[in-house]
C-alpha cells in the first residue's frame, strides 16, 4: 500500500516553496496546476525558461528540465513537469472526475502543507457542482481546514495547488481524479479541481479510466441501504400500528386508506399504509404523499373544479404549455372549498397529517388542477 508521502511532491523555485505536484509513473513525470509555475494570472509564461524549478520528492530534489502545457486558462490549469533523471515512481491510475456523492466520500486530497513534511488528508464531503468540462468543485469537511488555520494562521494552506484528489477502492488502490487548483473561500468549504481530461492533449494515447466503472460500489451500497431501510420501515410501521396507544388513529388510518384506495388489493393498501405511517413518523405530510403518488385522491376535487362556473373563472395565458392562471382574489375562495372537500376524509387524522391548503400558492393551485388532468374553458371576453 502506498503512503501519503509517495503521492505528493513539493515544487520550489529560488525563492522557496511554490506548490505541490503528483507523480505519473507511466510517463516519468509529475503533474501540477499550471498557475503554480506560470503565476496566478499565467502572466509568468514568458519568464518560465529563465526560472529554475525543482521538485522535492521523498526527501530528494530533482531539477525540472521540461514543461508541457496547453495555453493556460481557468479551464486549462494543468502542466506536466519532466525531471532530469528516470526514477521509480508509484503506480497511480488516472480516473475521470466523480460526480456522485456516494463515491465522493471515498476521495481525499493528499497534500504536504507549506512545503513541510506534514502530510494532511482532507476528506471530501460531497460533489458540489460542475464548473465546466475542465474543472469541478467539491465540498470538504471544513473542520479540517479550520484546524489548519488555527494551527498555522491565514497561510495555512499555502502550496495546496497542484496536489491530487484521490479515489481509494476497496483494495486501497489509489486513482487520481483531479488536481487542486483553487480554494475560492475556505469559509464556504469548497475546493475546485481541474479535470485530467485535458492531459489527452498533452500526452498521446493518455488513458483515463471511466469513473462509471466503479458503479458496482454504488450499486452494492444502495442495495444495502435499501434493504436496511425496508426492514426498518416495516418494523417501525408494525410497531406503530400495533401500539395500543395508537389504536384509534391507526384504525382510522386503515379505514380512510380503504376508502381512498378502494380499487386496490389488500397488499397494495398495506404498502400504502406503511408508507404513510413512516412518512407521518418522519414528520412529513401524509396527504402530500397521497397527492404525489395517487391520482385517486384528486378525483375528490373534481366535484368542485369540474363545473361551468369554475371553468369560467379560469383563463389560459400560454397556449403552448397549457398553463392556467388564477385570479389572486379567487385564491382564498378556492382554498376554502378545497378544505371543505377533504375535511371529511381526514377529520380523524392528527393535525400534523392534514394538508395545509391555506398555505398553497397560486403555482401550487395550478399544479393541483393540472394533476387532476382537467380541461378548462377559455375565459370569454
Amino acid at each position: 500500500m502506498l503512503c501519503n508521502n509517495e503521492l505528493c511532491g513539493h515544487i520550489y523555485d529560488k525563492k522557496g516553496f511554490v506548490g505541490s505536484c503528483v507523480p505519473i509513473n507511466k510517463y516519468n513525470c509529475f503533474i501540477s496546476a499550471a498557475h503554480v509555475i506560470l503565476g496566478k494570472d499565467h502572466d509568468g509564461e514568458s519568464k518560465v525558461s529563465s526560472r529554475e524549478f525543482k521538485i522535492d520528492y521523498l526527501g530528494k530534489k530533482y531539477k525540472i528540465v521540461n514543461f508541457n502545457y496547453k495555453k493556460p486558462t481557468r479551464d486549462n490549469d494543468l502542466i506536466l513537469l519532466y525531471i532530469d533523471e528516470v526514477i521509480n515512481l508509484p503506480k497511480i491510475e488516472v480516473m475521470s472526475p466523480i460526480y456522485n456523492n456516494i463515491l465522493s466520500s471515498k476521495q481525499n486530497i493528499i497534500v504536504n502543507i507549506n512545503g513541510n513534511n506534514i502530510t494532511d488528508t482532507i476528506s471530501i464531503r460531497e460533489f458540489k457542482e460542475r464548473g465546466s468540462n475542465s474543472y469541478f468543485c467539491y465540498s470538504y469537511h471544513d473542520v479540517l481546514i479550520n484546524r489548519r488555520n488555527d494551527r498555522y494562521g491565514h497561510q495555512a494552506l499555502n502550496g495546496i495547488s497542484g496536489s491530487g484528489l484521490f479515489y481509494t477502492d476497496e483494495d486501497n488502490n489509489y486513482y487520481l481524479t483531479g488536481i487542486t487548483i483553487s480554494i475560492p473561500n475556505s469559509q464556504s468549504a469548497e475546493i475546485e479541481f481541474s479535470s485530467l481530461d485535458i492531459m489527452r492533449d498533452l500526452i498521446v494515447n493518455f488513458e483515463i479510466l471511466d469513473s462509471k466503472s466503479f458503479d458496482k460500489d454504488i450499486r452494492k451500497l444502495l442495495s444495502s441501504i435499501d434493504s436496511m431501510n425496508k426492514k426498518r420501515d416495516e418494523l417501525t410501521s408494525s410497531d406503530w400500528l400495533n401500539n395500543i396507544e395508537n389504536k384509534v388513529q391507526s384504525d382510522n388510518l386503515i379505514n380512510k386508506c380503504n376508502q381512498i384506495f378502494y380499487g386496490d388489493n389488500t397488499i397494495n393498501i398495506r404498502k400504502e399504509i406503511d408508507k404513510m405511517v413512516i412518512s407521518f413518523l418522519d414528520g412529513n405530510n401524509i396527504i402530500e404523499e397521497l397527492e404525489k403518488n395517487h391520482s385517486q385522491i384528486f378525483s375528490v376535487y373534481k366535484s368542485f373544479f369540474d363545473n361551468e362556473s369554475t371553468d369560467s373563472r379560469m383563463k389560459r395565458y400560454h397556449d403552448d404549455y397549457q398553463v392556467y392562471d388564477i385570479y389572486e382574489e379567487e385564491l382564498s375562495a378556492y382554498k376554502v372549498e378545497l378544505n371543505k372537500i377533504i375535511a371529511p376524509l381526514i377529520k380523524d387524522f392528527p393535525d400534523c397529517m392534514r394538508p395545509q391548503i391555506n398555505t398553497l400558492s397560486k403555482r401550487d393551485i395550478v399544479h393541483l388542477l393540472n394533476e387532476c388532468d382537467l380541461r378548462f374553458i377559455k375565459r370569454k371576453n
